[in-house]
């Protein structure tokens, strides 16, 4: 199920994001970015919120809000609760395609 490999694909992030001895996993942003690119192709909402606000982040991407709007989108359209309050902020700040502060 796709679901089943999206959590455990969130599971491989967590450990590269934390680096784990146990495991002799290094900290490595760059395969927590692969993985989460992964993940989101299963359709798991809590990795697009995670890539999204990552993506937000990049101040050498100039589509960042766009980019990561849509992904929030999709998340929400999952029914993904944080993904409803990152859209309204999107929609009250004017950054997603129109501004609706009653949203």
């Amino acid at each position: 199920l796709n679901q089943d490999k999206a959590g455990v694909i969130r599971r491989l992030i967590y450990y590269y994001e934390r680096g784990d001895g146990l495991f002799k996993i290094k900290k490595s942003p760059a395969k927590v970015r692969e993985l989460l690119l992964r993940s989101v192709e299963f359709n798991d909402p809590v990795s697009m919120v995670k890539l999204a606000l990552q993506i937000e982040s990049e101040a050498n991407n100039p589509d960042r809000y766009k980019q990561a709007y849509a992904l929030f989108e999709k998340a929400r359209k999952l029914q993904y609760p944080p993904a409803y309050y990152y859209s309204g902020v999107y929609f009250e700040n004017g950054l997603s395609e129109k501004q609706d502060n009653k949203m």
